[in-house]
């Protein structure tokens, strides 16, 4: 193994520029490069002409056989700060195939790493871990987090993650994108059709800690994408807080709260996600799942004594709901045999539509299509001007599903039935009053929409 080491007592500056390529470090094959600054900063970057693969700190190890299992590529930097940069279409910070590892440790201070393309990049069962055990790990590019069956680790005070087209990115089977904070970690992403976590494979999962604070994600578009039998687990002390669309504040004479009108969690395919707040999950947008094996579960075990646990409040649209062609606002939707559950001491699920948009219909909890929805604890759920909605478009709780049926398929044995499931009681607010569940709009168990299903709404 080849090793090559660079120390200073006051910082390292390494900077590779050029009209054409530029690579900052590059190690392949059985080669070991340690970058330490002991008393200052390391400063890295690759800055290239616009288009060109200019990457700041790269390992490949694709070289290397079967037979040679014990020999690594690897990169090792150390300093109170690390700054790591990338122009054009380069990476920040790449590793590529099973025995290449990369290491960025900020020993007191942060970790910066950008790039006007991906920030970070690891490929082929590659590892990489960046470490800020005082402080802050930045991660921003157009994608912040990509995984292609590789491996990213982030341990910090703080992580945050901010990107265009995909914050977090676990990308085919086998990817593992773990995030962990004592106090948060943020992930925004702007893009207008961008996702913050998007994860999709077999054993792929997407995982964020926070020990003591929060979990944080805002999106234009979509918040969560889990697909193709993956994972997902948001797992916070205080809040889990879900950001997605365009924001806005209605409801007030119900309390008011924000709405988001885009997806905060669409999973499908036999994918997993999981919430599990401390205090509370707090989601703006729907909630939404599709397909055998799928599964959503928001989970709040109230320990810090927040007065509502899960909180869920979408102007979201979901497209083709229940086969209709109408624009149905939802807050829980869930079709083809997916299970969402909700369960927390108290509960508020909330949609928001226009009511002088007759087209506009509001189903703030529907299972379709032999799907189950269960909802656990105090609940108050509605729509947000029942009152002055045009008879039937406001809908709280649906179950089923059925289109243009005949007379004998309406009357067909059923097998399997859409499901929802509202387990509620009263809730003890933290002053020792009493409040009462509450369910404003209609509850219907329905045979349109779809195929022939039947339906079963239980409470």
């Amino acid at each position: 193994m080849v090793k090559d080491i660079a120390t200073g007592e006051n910082g390292i500056d390494i900077k590779a520029q050029s009209a054409g390529v530029a690579n900052g470090i590059q190690v392949s094959d059985n080669s070991e490069v340690t970058i330490k600054a002991d008393r200052g900063n390391v400063n890295i970057s690759a800055i290239g002409s616009e288009g060109t693969s200019n990457d700041a700190i790269y390992v490949n190890s694709s070289t290397i056989s079967d037979s040679k299992y014990d020999l690594k590529t690897q990169v090792h930097v150390s300093g109170i700060n690390n700054n790591v940069t990338a122009t054009g279409a380069g990476t920040a910070v790449r590793a590529e195939y099973g025995k290449s590892f990369i290491d960025v440790t900020a020993n007191g201070g942060n970790n910066i790493v950008k790039s006007d393309n991906t920030a970070v990049y690891s490929a082929y069962g590659a590892n990489i871990n960046l470490e800020a055990e005082q402080g802050i790990n930045t991660i921003s590019g157009k994608t912040g987090v990509y995984a292609v069956s590789g491996l990213v680790d982030l341990n910090a005070i703080n992580n945050i993650v901010k990107s265009n087209n995909y914050g977090l990115y676990a990308h085919y089977a086998n990817s593992n994108i773990d995030l962990n904070s004592v106090d948060e970690n943020y992930i925004e992403t702007d893009g207008e059709s961008g996702y913050a976590i998007c994860s999709d494979g077999e054993n792929t999962i997407v995982t964020l800690n926070s020990t003591k604070g929060n979990n944080k994600i805002v999106s234009k578009y979509r918040g969560i994408l889990a697909q193709d039998s993956s994972n997902v687990d948001l797992d916070a002390d205080v809040f889990n807080k879900l950001y997605a669309g365009e924001l806005a504040y209605y409801d007030a004479e119900n309390g008011g709260g924000i709405y988001g009108n885009k997806k905060a969690i669409d999973a499908r395919s036999g994918s997993t996600v999981t919430l599990d707040a401390g205090n509370a999950n707090a989601i703006s947008g729907a909630v939404y799942a599709s397909g055998k094996g799928t599964t959503v579960d928001l989970t709040s075990t109230g320990q810090n004594t927040y007065s509502t646990n899960n909180d869920i409040r979408s102007a979201a649209a979901i497209a083709n709901a229940g086969g209709l062609s109408d624009t149905v606002i939802s807050a829980l939707y869930a079709e083809n045999s997916a299970n969402i559950s909700v369960s927390g001491e108290r509960n508020v699920i909330r949609t928001y539509a226009d009511y002088d948009k007759p087209e506009e219909l509001e189903r703030v909890v529907w299972a379709y299509d032999t799907a189950d929805i269960k909802i656990d604890g105090a609940s108050i759920i509605g729509t947000d001007t029942y009152e002055k909605s045009r008879n039937s478009n406001d809908i709280a709780i649906a179950a089923g599903t059925a289109t243009k049926l005949t007379a004998d398929e309406v009357n067909a044995p059923v097998t399997d039935r859409a499901t929802v499931t509202l387990n509620y009681d009263n809730f003890t607010t933290n002053d020792g009053k009493q409040a009462v569940s509450e369910i404003t709009g209609d509850i219907l168990s329905l045979m349109r929409t779809g195929s022939a299903y039947g339906s079963e709404s239980a409470f």
